[in-house]
C-alpha cells in the first residue's frame, strides 16, 4: 500500500518488528499463521497508486492487466486533502475492462476528530471519478488503516482513535449504500490500537502478509480473518510500466472465494459471497469417530502435523490439533471448532494431489457423491464436486473452496457422538431414501420413534442412510426399510436408537448380494449369523441375518 518505502514495508510484513510502541514507532509485528499458499487461490488482483506510475510517468495498460487479474483497488485519497494524481485516469481506464474495481482511502489523521472530514473528502473524490458503489463491476470501497511515515520512521498515527474510524466507516457506508472493506494487519491493531480491533468486526478484511511459503495473515483481534490477502508488493505484473521498458511491479492479492462470489460482491451475477470465517462449522472433539474426524486428520497431515487417519479422535489427534492451534495462535483446546476449521481447510482445484484431496473425497462419499479416495483431484472428483455444489445451490465451478468445505462437513459424516455421523431428521432421511427409490414400512403405519410398532428415521446418521442407498445402487435390489431408530431394539453404542442400525426386508435379491459380497464372520448370541465387510483392517458394515423376523439387521460403523 502507499506512503511506505518498499523495503521497510516488506520488513514490517515479514515480522521484523513487534507489537510494542516506543515513542510512537511501531517496532515489531505479531507472528503470522500457516495456510494454503497464495498460489492455491484462483482469484487474483492488484492494487495501485501513483507509485506504480512514478518510475516512468506512463499509464498502466489496464486491458493487459485484466488478462491475468480479476480485480483491482485504486488509491483515491489520503487524509483530508490529498488526492492521488492518477486515480481519476486509472479508474476511468479500469472501468472499460473486465476488472472488478474499487477506490481506497489511506487513513492519515492530523487531529483526533477528522474522521468525518476524511470520509467526506474520499466520497467527493470517488464520486467525481464516476464511482457509486452500486454499479456493475464496482466492489465496495476500502479504508486503509496502517502505520505512517514520519521523519523516515514507520510510526502509529498519533491522532488515531477508534471513534474516528467508526465515523469514517459509517459515513462511507451511508454514502455508497454498501459495507466497506478494511485494509489493515494484526500487528498494527496490536501495536497502535492496543489490540482492540472490534471497530472492524462488521467489515470484510483485506490483510497483508508478504514473503514466501504458505503463511497467511494473522487474524485481527476482535475482528477475524481475511477475505482478501495482499501477499506481495513486488510481483511483476504485465501491463504495469517499469523502468527501461520492463514489466513493472505491483502489490498482488488473492480473494478467499470463487470468481462468481466476487462478482456478486461487485454487483454482478453469481452466488452469495463466502461466509465470514467462523460460521456454520461443526464441532469435532475427543471421543468422536467418523468421516469428519478422518477429514481433520488428513487436513492436519496436509498442514504438516501428520497423524494416522483412522477416524478416531484419540489422544494422538488431540495432541496434533493442539500443536496446529498453537502454531496458528488459536486457543489450544484440542477441539476443532469454527476457527480451527477455517485454518485447516484449503481451496482445492482440479490437478491438485495430496491428503487434503483425500479428505475432500471422503467427504464427498459421505455426502452421497461416491468417489475413489486416491488423493488425486481428477475428472471424477471434479464431477462429484460440481454435483455436490449444484445440489447445495453453490457455484458449480468444481473448485472446493470455503463454502464447499463448510457445506460438506455440515452435512456429511459428522462426529457428534462416539462412532460419529451427522444426524438427520425423519423428514430429511425419508427424502433422501425416497429420492434413491427406497421405501419404508411399519406395522403401525407411523414414524414416532417412541412407539415400537413405528419405523422412525429421526436421528439416523447420514452414514447409515448413505450406506443403505449405496447398497441399493450396488445390488440393484429393491430395498424396503422395516426398522430404524424407534424404541424396543437392543441398546448399546452402535444401536438403532443411536442411528447406526437399520432393518431392511430379507428378499432373495438382497440376501444373495450380501452373502456374495461380505464374509460370514460369527454367530450372535440370538442365533443370527453376521456377515462382515472390512476395509483396512477395520469393520465397515455388519449384516446380521435375522431370518425369523424376515429382515437383515445392518450396522454401519
Amino acid at each position: 500500500m502507499p506512503m511506505r518505502p518498499s523495503h521497510a514495508l516488506r520488513l514490517a510484513a515479514l515480522g521484523v518488528a513487534t507489537a510494542s510502541l516506543t515513542g510512537g514507532a511501531l517496532l515489531s509485528t505479531a507472528p503470522e499463521s500457516a495456510a494454503a499458499p497464495p498460489s492455491s487461490y484462483a482469484v487474483k488482483g492488484i492494487d495501485t497508486s501513483h507509485h506504480n506510475h512514478d518510475a516512468t510517468g506512463q499509464p498502466i495498460d489496464w486491458k493487459r492487466v485484466a488478462q491475468k487479474n480479476a480485480f483491482t483497488f485504486l488509491k483515491a485519497t489520503q487524509g483530508a486533502r490529498y488526492q492521488d494524481p492518477w486515480f481519476a485516469r486509472d479508474f476511468k481506464a479500469v472501468s472499460a475492462t473486465s476488472l472488478l474495481r474499487a477506490p481506497y482511502h489511506f487513513f492519515d489523521p492530523k487531529g483526533t476528530g477528522d474522521g468525518a472530514a476524511q470520509a467526506d473528502h474520499f466520497v467527493r473524490t470517488a464520486r467525481a471519478a464516476g464511482y457509486s458503489g452500486t454499479k456493475a463491476g464496482e466492489l465496495p470501497p476500502v479504508l486503509d488503516v496502517e502505520s505512517v511515515w514520519v521523519n523516515g520512521k514507520e510510526v502509529c498515527p498519533k491522532a488515531l482513535r477508534a471513534g474516528q474510524l467508526d465515523v469514517f466507516l459509517k459515513r462511507m457506508k451511508a454514502a455508497f449504500k454498501v459495507t466497506p472493506i478494511v485494509y489493515t494487519r494484526a500487528s498494527f491493531v496490536n501495536g497502535c490500537m492496543a489490540g482492540k480491533g472490534q471497530v472492524f468486526k462488521d467489515y470484510p478484511l483485506w490483510l497483508a502478509r508478504y514473503g514466501s511459503g504458505s503463511r497467511e495473515p494473522q487474524s485481527v483481534p476482535g475482528a477475524g480473518s481475511w477475505t482478501f490477502w495482499q501477499y506481495t508488493e513486488t510481483e511483476r505484473v504485465p501491463g504495469v510500466p517499469g523502468a527501461k521498458n520492463t514489466v513493472g511491479k505491483a502489490d498482488r492479492n488473492v480473494y478467499r472465494g470463487t470468481l462468481a462470489q466476487l462478482r456478486v460482491l461487485a454487483n454482478l451475477d453469481g452466488t452469495p459471497a463466502p461466509p465470514r470465517p467462523g460460521t456454520s462449522w461443526p464441532t469435532v472433539k475427543s471421543g468422536q469417530r467418523g468421516v469428519d474426524v478422518t477429514t481433520v486428520q488428513l487436513l492436519l497431515t496436509a498442514r504438516g502435523h501428520a497423524v494416522k487417519a483412522d477416524g478416531v479422535y484419540g489422544t494422538g489427534t488431540v495432541a496434533k490439533v493442539k500443536a496446529f492451534q498453537k502454531a496458528q495462535h488459536l486457543p489450544t483446546d484440542g477441539i476443532v471448532g469454527p476457527q480451527t476449521w477455517t485454518r485447516l481447510v484449503t481451496t482445492l482445484k482440479p490437478g491438485t494431489k495430496g491428503t487434503a484431496v483425500t479428505a475432500l473425497q471422503h467427504q464427498l462419499t459421505a455426502n452421497g457423491h461416491t468417489v475413489k479416495t486416491d488423493g488425486v483431484y481428477g475428472p471424477a472428483t471434479t464431477t462429484k464436486v460440481k454435483a455436490f455444489q449444484t445440489a447445495h445451490r453453490l457455484t458449480a465451478d468444481g473448485i472446493a473452496g470455503t463454502n464447499t468445505w463448510a457445506a460438506l462437513v455440515r452435512g456429511g459424516g459428522g462426529g457428534g457422538t462416539p462412532g460419529g455421523g451427522a444426524k438427520l431428521s425423519d423428514a430429511q432421511a425419508a427424502a433422501k431414501l425416497k429420492a434413491a427409490g427406497i421405501s419404508r414400512v411399519s406395522s403401525g403405519n407411523c414414524t414416532d420413534r417412541n412407539r415400537k410398532n413405528c419405523t422412525s428415521l429421526e436421528g439416523i446418521r447420514v452414514g447409515t442412510v448413505d450406506g443403505v442407498i449405496a447398497l441399493k445402487k450396488k445390488s440393484g435390489c429393491k430395498i424396503t426399510v422395516t426398522g430404524g431408530t424407534e424404541t424396543n431394539h437392543a441398546g448399546g453404542t452402535y444401536s438403532h436408537w443411536n442411528g447406526y442400525k437399520v432393518d431392511i426386508s430379507r428378499t432373495s435379491c438382497v440376501t444373495s448380494y450380501i452373502q456374495g459380497h461380505a464374509t460370514k464372520h460369527h454367530k450372535r448370541g440370538d442365533g443370527a449369523w453376521v456377515w462382515r465387510v472390512t476395509s483396512g483392517g477395520k469393520t465397515v458394515v455388519d449384516y446380521a441375518d435375522e431370518r425369523w423376523a424376515n429382515h437383515w439387521d445392518i450396522t454401519y460403523y
